[in-house]
């Protein structure tokens, strides 16, 4: 099921994991400001020292933890496998309006009495300044700069408007032509118009670089967690070959030259659903490094408590997991969808 996605971040230093949003040194990636409203999010960094190589269990005795100014965790410990984690979910409500219709203009009000002058019409008398959008960076954010209406009264007489009215069906995490309905009160009446603006899809430059993706280790991956879930009386996850599992490798690519929660240009991870059409409400990253092993890095998502809650949480209904091997290292991502 699609629903809002919740973000998560967490670091691990040596052995490297990571969920949706964090930078590897400095995990204090900004949350998103558009259509996607974090309902809550929490981002920890977590850097582990150990001459031993293989497990990511830490000792809480070895442990400080402290809070910075946000109020987000950090931790550092020692552990037997060197690791960083970071995760993060959100969890967005959707009110896509899509349509081609040509601006029209509608009234409703009350009855008026006769004799009197009353609005019978909204129209647009000049367009925005900005009719062109993009998918990813701009969210709800619809900009009405330069937008003036029209008033026609049943005199035969109008008014101009540029403000006191309210606009209603932006939405921009999806390419397309969106339909905006401009309302407006006057008096008994609220009158409305509509006009159109067009969102294009953003692209984001893949980092080209050769490396090669191990699937044995992805469903190596998927069946622990899906293990894990069926004993906790959840539902299993559905692996995404598709749209989903295209992301997970663009984000795999992505974390080799920009370990972080978000894209290499700065755009937030979870636009990456967006730019490969993974159409899932509740969406939710996790990201890790330098493990060698599915179950080394499955293990060290289950003892991170944000990136398992990731893991087990029923908001999720599908997975895709990839794991890249590039300049002799694993990079593993898992991207849920709900």
């Amino acid at each position: 099921m699609k629903k809002h996605s919740t973000i998560l971040c967490l670091l691990l230093c040596l052995t490297i994991l990571c969920s949706c949003s964090a930078p590897l040194e400095t995990p204090t990636p900004s949350a998103p400001t558009d259509s996607e409203v974090p309902v809550s999010s929490a981002d920890s960094t977590t850097t582990t020292t150990d001459e031993a190589a293989s497990s990511t269990d830490s000792s809480a005795a070895d442990s400080t933890t402290t809070a910075t100014s946000s109020g987000d965790p950090t931790t550092s410990g020692t552990s037997k496998d060197n690791s960083t984690t970071s995760a993060r979910t959100s969890t967005t409500k959707r009110t896509d309006s899509s349509s081609t219709t040509k601006p029209t203009s509608t009234t409703t009000s009350s009855a008026k009495p006769n004799g009197s002058k009353y609005a019978v019409s909204l129209t647009v008398d000049t367009m925005p300044n900005k009719t062109k959008y993009h998918t990813g960076d701009t969210g709800d954010s619809l900009d009405t700069t330069g937008l003036v209406l029209k008033i026609s009264f049943n005199d035969g007489s109008s008014e101009k408007v540029t403000s006191g009215y309210q606009t209603y069906g932006f939405y921009a995490k999806t390419p397309g032509t969106k339909t905006i309905t401009v309302a407006y009160k006057r008096g008994e009446s609220t009158l409305t118009c509509t006009y159109n603006v067009t969102v294009e899809k953003k692209t984001h430059n893949t980092p080209n670089i050769s490396g090669t993706y191990h699937a044995d280790k992805a469903n190596a991956v998927l069946k622990m967690l899906n293990e894990a879930r069926k004993s906790a009386g959840i539902s299993e996850l559905k692996m995404d070959t598709g749209n989903l599992m295209n992301a997970a490798k663009i984000r795999a690519k992505e974390i080799t030259i920009d370990w972080a929660h978000e894209r290499p240009d700065h755009d937030s991870w979870y636009t990456v659903f967006d730019e490969e059409n993974a159409d899932y409400a509740a969406r939710g990253e996790n990201l890790a490094k330098g493990h060698t092993s599915a179950e080394s890095v499955f293990e060290g998502w289950k003892n991170s408590p944000v990136h398992n809650e990731n893991m087990m949480s029923a908001d999720f209904t599908h997975v895709s997991i990839a794991c890249l091997e590039y300049n002799s290292q694993l990079y593993w991502v898992q991207l849920f969808g709900g």
